[in-house]
């Protein structure tokens, strides 16, 4: 069933079903640049055609009508009476069953790509093309000048009615498929996992309807879709991408606890038992994310939180403490942790948080979004460069992109003052949204030697549960994460972006001379972030532990500030 686009010399069958004759043929005849319509009997029209393609689309038009009749016609869906147009009609609805007849037979079958849907699917395909192609085609050839004669004015008739009766019975069969979905519904359950998105068991179905419009623009739609089909045995929808997934088998393995997404399983009554079991196996796969605890800030009132989030350090950002909430009369503040403060110590750092998968737990994955901040006026344009042309280093993650940076002063000791500037480039980093779409966030220097595909097994080796606010202490140095290489999990980043502003108002002042890793790593504990430990992760020279760049596990190596060296570690 079909037509295809008139030509001078083209011939286009638009509809044959039976063996013995074709049930409508249209022929362009180059000839007498004429087109004639006929049946197996009758001719139907034959009108001359012009040189003009706005004619041609008018009578494509007609032609798609024609063929959606047509369609209707071998669906047996009752179009008797027009003409001649559908020879052999009687003998095809004997073998081919109506929609009601199919519904009524076999009520469970429905959505399961029977011959009766994909002939109602077509129609319905035909009914679309015509009513985009027919449109305002005769409004456009009147503006255009053209005068529709007699024969055409008839012709437009014809493809009215046809179009009529193409509606009436796509309304009939909308009606059936609405009753078909009722009876589903009758004996058929479903239970609902808000924030869970299940693995997939094969590949989403669409269950396509065949009258009726399919809205699964919404969880609760998503979910009524699966409820209404028979075959249909698990949704999941995304809010963030706004799309409903069908599967015709159940998995119990959750791939990802997120908000965003919702799941249901969905059987018949008589299962009812067996999906509360596999719900159960699904929840126990949750794990347990301790909530992130404010603490206050120096000189706040500390009597609720009883914690502070300030810390003193030496001149270099070693043996840095925290402060302590001091309780003095009726009010308590947080200090420097001190002799001179009087006071009772009611509090002092917050509590440190061991994170740990245990058995049967959903970990976090290890898809990787990485980043670098090259200044291209320094020597580290020249590093990112070659990274770039050689394709290695982030360009290894799953998604990457480079952030543009500026010359920073530098302390006495060789730090570069540059807090306020990452703060700035991180900012980009939320407003791209990149970082959302995988489970961990890399920053990495230009003159850091790095390896994705050994920070993944790293990663996995961690078993860091789903969902948690992480970052990876990578040093035993100072104060335990050097910019080189600094890993951090998508929620301790959604946890930085919306709290780290605090930071930026408080330890800016109170850390003038701070470079971006101690800041960092500094705001993430004061806002409530947890850590995991992984000293073999990073080798850097500014801690002593430089080379060599081939034991197999190190992850990355810092620091190679020339071209040639950096190669030659890689």
């Amino acid at each position: 069933l079909g037509s295809s686009d008139f030509g001078p010399k083209g011939i286009a069958c638009i509809g044959s079903w039976a063996s013995s004759a074709p049930i409508l043929v249209a022929m362009a005849l180059s000839s007498r640049n004429m087109m004639k319509f006929e049946t197996s009997d009758e001719e139907l029209l034959i009108m001359p055609t012009r040189r003009n393609r706005d004619r041609f689309q008018l009578l494509q038009a007609r032609s798609g009508l024609l063929a959606a009749a047509a369609a209707l016609a071998v669906a047996g869906v009752g179009l008797v009476g027009v003409g001649h147009l559908v020879a052999g009609h009687d003998a095809l609805t004997s073998k081919t069953p109506s929609r009601t007849q199919f519904l009524a037979e076999s009520p469970q079958q429905v959505g399961a790509g029977t011959d009766a849907e994909s002939f109602y699917n077509r129609a319905k395909q035909l009914k679309g093309q015509s009513e985009a192609e027919q449109g305002d085609a005769a409004a456009e050839l009147q503006a255009a000048g053209v005068a529709l004669d007699a024969a055409e004015v008839a012709a437009a008739a014809k493809a009215k009615a046809a179009q009529g009766i193409v509606d009436q019975e796509l309304a009939k069969a909308a009606e059936v498929e609405k009753k078909a979905f009722a009876a589903s519904k009758s004996h058929r359950i479903c239970l609902d996992m808000p924030g869970v998105r299940l693995h997939q068991v094969g590949d989403a179905e669409e269950f396509p309807p065949l009258g009726v419009k399919k809205d699964v623009s919404m969880p609760d739609s998503c979910r009524t879709w699966c409820h209404e089909h028979e075959g249909c045995a698990q949704a999941v929808f995304s809010s963030a991408v706004g799309e409903c997934y069908l599967f015709t088998k159940a998995a119990t393995q959750v791939f990802q606890w997120r908000d965003e997404y919702s799941s249901s399983y969905c059987g018949d009554e008589t299962q009812k038992d067996r999906l509360q079991e596999m719900l159960k196996a699904v929840y126990a796969q949750k794990p347990n994310i301790p909530p992130a605890v404010d603490c206050s800030w120096s000189g706040d009132d500390c009597s609720k939180t009883k914690c502070c989030n300030d810390v003193a350090c030496q001149w270099d950002f070693s043996g840095c403490k925290s402060f302590s909430c001091y309780q003095s009369a009726a009010s308590a503040q947080c200090m420097e942790t001190a002799s001179w403060n009087s006071g009772t110590v009611i509090g002092g750092a917050r509590a440190v948080v061991n994170i740990e998968a245990s058995e049967g737990i959903t970990l976090q994955g290890t898809s990787l979004f990485c980043f670098m901040v090259v200044n291209w006026k320094g020597a580290e344009g020249a590093l990112a460069d070659n990274i770039k042309e050689k394709k290695l280093g982030i360009y290894q993650c799953d998604a990457h992109t480079i952030l543009s940076g500026w010359e920073t002063p530098k302390t006495s000791w060789a730090t570069l003052i540059n807090a306020d500037a990452f703060v700035k480039l991180w900012q980009q980093l939320k407003n791209d949204e990149l970082y959302l779409r995988h489970d961990w966030t890399v920053k990495s220097d230009a003159d850091t030697v790095f390896f994705p595909s050994i920070l993944k097994m790293h990663l996995a080796a961690l078993k860091t549960p789903q969902g948690s606010r992480v970052y990876i202490k990578n040093s035993d140095d100072k104060f335990q994460f050097k910019g080189a290489l600094e890993v951090l999990t998508r929620e301790a980043v959604e946890l930085y972006f919306e709290k780290g502003g605090q930071c930026a108002g408080k330890m800016l002042k109170a850390h003038p001379k701070a470079g971006e890793d101690f800041y960092m790593k500094a705001c993430l504990d004061a806002i409530g972030a947890q850590s995991q430990e992984d000293l073999k992760l990073l080798r850097d020279a500014t801690s002593g532990t430089s080379g060599p760049c081939s034991n197999g596990w190190t992850a990355a190596y810092h620091f190679y500030r020339d071209v040639n060296a950096w190669n030659t570690c890689h």
